[in-house]
């Protein structure tokens, strides 16, 4: 093949959709999952530093720190479950769809 057909080539296959292109759904999950992550961390080092700031006894800065960073992280936690859960109903009923599209070509 010349330099002119390979040329040609990549110009259609670029303008063709991929048809087997995966779903970005992992990219959100990690995503939230990692702002998540981050938020927790940040709150916590946070209510440490003002504890600390503040004149507060180690015992009590470790408390406040591990409930402020239990209770987000519960809250997190519940989020990306339902997240997950979402992203999966969604998943479902695609699949569900292209195997109707499927089967009424297929008629």
């Amino acid at each position: 093949m010349s330099e002119e057909e390979n040329k040609e080539n990549l110009q259609e296959e670029s303008l063709e959709p991929k048809k087997n292109k995966k779903p970005a759904v992992p990219y959100l999950l990690e995503l939230s999952i990692t702002l998540w992550q981050l938020l927790v961390l940040a709150v916590g080092v946070l209510t440490a530093v003002l504890s600390w700031l503040n004149g507060v006894e180690v015992l009590m800065i470790t408390l406040r720190s591990g409930a402020a960073m239990l209770s987000l992280g519960a809250l997190a936690w519940l989020t990306n479950w339902m997240l997950n859960q979402q992203m999966l109903e969604a998943l479902v009923r695609f699949q569900e769809s292209k195997k109707e599209e499927a089967a009424q070509e297929n008629m």
